[in-house]
């Protein structure tokens, strides 16, 4: 299969899929991170003043 062929009708089929997947994916780690790393917490909480938080 060529890549223009390949991106015709596999990426554009499941594209939204996928965005969706990287999205999920992007706040399922930012989540966990912020769960299990307390310097991580201690940091976030610290600048969130400057921010208007």
């Amino acid at each position: 299969i060529y890549t223009a062929q390949f991106h015709f009708y596999v990426y554009l089929t499941i594209a939204d899929i996928l965005d969706v997947l990287s999205l999920i994916n992007c706040h399922v780690g930012f989540t966990v991170y912020f769960c299990t790393c307390s310097r991580y917490r201690r940091t976030f909480y610290s600048i969130l003043p400057y921010f208007g938080f």
